[in-house]
């Protein structure tokens, strides 16, 4: 149930107040999970704790640690990062209890870069016009929330390098579970996203958990396979672990790693392993993801439900805009690029 006039919306954690804006119905910042921090870095999101009172849902939250990059679409410097990051935003025509379809973003960047509160992502124009209501969320990010650490120490960190793909797993729970006091229908879900956001809608496809929490699904540009093999993703984890000087046993110095620290030996680790932008993906580790995605594809595996899948015009020109040189390649090298 929700107060019209002050913008108070019940849920189950407690009661959030949100912000008349854009002539939306706004709520910014909300957990749906508890911060992923100390000894909680790398492991599976865990439920959000229930507040009294009335929490206020007027700012963003902190977005995943990441590297700044000036490019169009991706946080810029004035946004506040922490791996306190697992919140979502909820932008609603009306809180009349009238079920509109539900649009839940997941957006892209490589799984290294991007937020859900990033500006291009938060202006509703596709909840105003569309009628509908609409969620962004942030997950965790590069080493933090797709490093495989299970394999190289033993089980003491059992990271599968799927952590981001958990918090998405858990923000949709959280959608579905109270998105109706938002003025959405729970039965009426529809995840969409772009690039690694595609690719991680693909990987949730063969997920069986995912069953039943959307009805549909749109990719927006992403690759033929979207994860990584066990066997590549562990030598990328043994890489990064060379290049921040820690051995696998030393479980409290990993927890403890300062994120700028964190960020640097993932940057290092993406040279040394001619990763590109996207040096720690979701990994086919046998648990939570079986096998290859498109493996599961084709043996018709997948979560079936309707699918729209196509691509963005020139998008790679946005990739360029990191590598200048890929302009100067000749037909060699961009055999050799492709290839990677």
């Amino acid at each position: 149930m929700a107060d019209e006039r002050n913008l108070i919306v019940e849920t189950s954690c407690g009661k959030l107040e949100g912000i008349f804006e854009r002539g939306l119905h706004t709520f910014k910042g909300i957990p749906y999970a508890a911060p992923p921090v100390g000894e909680l870095r790398w492991l599976p999101p865990r439920p959000p704790k229930p507040w009294s009172g009335v929490r206020p849902a007027k700012t963003y939250g902190a977005i995943a640690p990441q590297e700044s990059f000036p490019l169009p679409g991706l946080p810029d410097e004035s946004e506040p990062q922490s791996e306190d990051c697992l919140f979502l935003n909820i932008f609603s025509p009306g809180l009349d209890g009238a079920p509109r379809p539900v649009m839940v973003w997941i957006h892209g960047g490589a799984f290294s870069m991007g937020s859900g509160s990033t500006q291009m992502y938060t202006t509703g124009t596709i909840a105003s016009q569309g009628n509908i209501v609409l969620v962004t969320i942030n997950y965790r990010l590069g080493a933090l929330g797709f490093l495989n650490l299970d394999e190289v120490t033993k089980g003491k960190i059992p990271s599968t390098g799927n952590e981001g793909l958990q918090d998405q797993i858990a923000a949709l729970r959280w959608v579905k579970k109270n998105i109706a006091a938002f003025g959405g229908d729970p039965e009426n879900i529809t995840v969409f996203g772009e690039s690694a956001g595609a690719m991680s809608i693909g990987c949730l496809l063969n997920i069986p958990e995912t069953c039943g929490l959307f009805e549909r699904a749109i990719l927006e540009s992403p690759v033929g396979e979207m994860a990584r093999p066990l066997d590549a993703s562990v030598r990328i984890s043994e890489e990064f672990l060379k290049i921040t000087s820690l051995s696998a046993d030393d479980v409290s110095g990993l927890r403890s790693l300062p994120v700028t620290t964190l960020l640097r030996a993932q940057q290092e680790t993406a040279i040394k392993m001619e990763q590109g932008a996207a040096p720690m993906i979701p990994v086919a580790d046998g648990l939570v993801m079986s096998e290859m995605p498109l493996q599961l594809f084709e043996a018709g595996l997948a979560f079936k439900v309707p699918i729209l899948i196509g691509s963005n015009l020139e998008e790679d020109k946005f990739f360029s805009m990191m590598n200048p040189k890929i302009y100067k390649v000749d037909e060699e090298g961009l055999r050799q690029h492709v290839s990677k």
